[in-house]
């Protein structure tokens, strides 16, 4: 083990111990409704150990970690499990771009930062496209969304239409010939 992943390791572990001493002392009982503590507090620390010395190697682990603690807090506050049919994509590619504009930020690398940025773009597209279809077409989770459930398939065809039509005039100014500048006698 290399001497930077032995310090995440060491972190992790330091903070994590804690935790649980302090649970043990206090006797703070979190099996019912706090137990996604158990993810959430080692993927905030090695997000933070990886943002202050170690890089991605503890960043993109920190931003998956964390990144399944709170959908894992979400389902367990609310009883909709069924909702990991489309959360899954806020861990995975989520908590990955997260990770990478993390350390984006931390190197001020703008390819990284910008990789960062269309992972996260991309998974909450995922999700909102698994909402609608799940939960709007196939109601998994029972929940009644009200007007959010029922205008949730239109609004996702407009972003989805008007994305594409940006993306378009985008690419068409981009390839677009410059005018040229008249000749010069």
């Amino acid at each position: 083990m290399g001497t930077r992943s032995s310090l995440a390791l060491g972190i992790v572990l330091v903070v994590v111990g804690a935790f649980f001493l302090v649970m043990r002392i206090y006797d703070i009982d979190l099996s019912t409704y706090g137990w996604p503590l158990y993810v959430i507090i080692p993927g905030l620390t090695l997000l933070v150990v990886g943002f202050v010395s170690l890089g991605t190697g503890a960043i993109i682990p920190g931003g998956i970690l964390t990144m399944t603690g709170l959908v894992l807090a979400y389902q367990n506050s609310t009883g909709d499990w069924a909702s990991w049919s489309y959360a899954w994509a806020l861990v995975l590619p989520g908590g990955v771009g997260l990770g990478i504009f993390l350390a984006g930020l931390r190197d001020r690398d703008q390819k990284q930062l910008r990789q960062g940025r269309s992972l996260i773009f991309w998974s909450v597209l995922i999700f909102m496209i698994g909402f609608v279809f799940f939960e709007s077409i196939l109601n998994v989770s029972g929940v009644d969304y009200g007007i959010v459930g029922r205008a949730a398939l239109p609004a996702l065809l407009i972003v989805i239409g008007v994305m594409l039509l940006v993306r378009n005039f985008r690419r068409q100014r981009a390839v677009a010939p410059k005018p040229s500048a008249p000749p010069t006698s």
